[in-house]
């Protein structure tokens, strides 16, 4: 089986993502039925974040394709200074919504959990397995397919209570951020960079708003507008420094040391 897994790593990465998913939604279920006055939004939204990033990444330790998912550090410390600019993200948000102030000390905890949580758990999928997975078809391919399917999976939260215009706007760009959190995975050779970013992004909205991924707070079409044109410079940011890297302009050295030349 291990060895299957590493000759298909596309069926590898259903395989992660169906068995953390299937794993966190039986457990929570077996919460609700002990504790049936619990809400999945209110009280466990960040058990099952954390129950999907454990299985996860016990999955892909057990079968030794940690390298392969980026999960180790950049190759250069300097790779860490190119996110300094993206530090933006966190200020026009906290600048923007400002901060609840309403929350208790275990409130907070659970947001930030909860934003760990789903900052490592989706670029250990998106960036970290689904990039590895097509990155046989060439950079951009194992770029742009990961980013329409990230951007995709945020569309459904329409139907979930979410303001519909916000579900719209994050659905593009979440499809935005993730072009450009691909190519910054590439070009730093590891997720964990791309996780930390996430995590900060994550959770000051979650601290800005008290709510989970699903915000039911109608925002203003000034600050989505914003926040859209902001990833726009981002996916221009991480492209360039992407076609800087020389590796990447005669193919791409992926974690476990494999060359796959564009176009192949």
């Amino acid at each position: 089986m291990n060895a299957y897994f590493h000759k298909h790593p596309l069926l590898f990465t259903l395989f992660v993502l169906c068995s953390s998913r299937m794993t966190g939604l039986a457990i929570i279920q077996g919460i609700l039925i002990v504790k049936p006055g619990l809400s999945i939004k209110q009280d466990l939204g960040w058990v099952l974040q954390l129950v999907y990033l454990f299985v996860a990444v016990l999955i892909v330790y057990g079968f030794g394709q940690q390298k392969e998912a980026g999960m180790n550090l950049p190759p250069e410390k300097k790779e860490w200074l190119l996110w300094i600019p993206t530090l933006i993200f966190p200020v026009f948000i906290g600048f923007s919504l400002g901060l609840e102030r309403q929350a208790s000390i275990w409130q907070l905890a659970m947001l930030f959990i909860a934003a760990f949580g789903v900052a490592a758990n989706e670029e250990l999928i998106f960036r970290g397995l689904f990039v590895n997975a097509l990155l046989h078809k060439g950079i951009y391919p194992a770029i742009f397919f990961p980013a329409i399917l990230f951007g995709f999976i945020h569309l459904p939260n329409v139907f979930q209570g979410t303001d519909p215009s916000f579900a719209i706007f994050q659905t593009c760009w979440a499809f935005l951020g993730g072009i450009a959190l691909g190519a910054m995975r590439l070009r730093n050779r590891s997720i964990l960079p791309v996780v930390v970013f996430h995590f900060l992004v994550d959770s000051m909205e979650y601290l800005s708003t008290g709510e989970i991924g699903i915000h039911i707070t109608h925002f203003s079409y000034p600050i989505l507008i914003g926040f859209i044109g902001i990833n726009v410079l981002f996916v221009i940011y991480s492209l360039h420094l992407l076609n800087r890297k020389q590796n990447f302009r005669r193919g791409v050295i992926n974690g476990s040391g494999q060359t796959y030349q564009i176009g192949n």
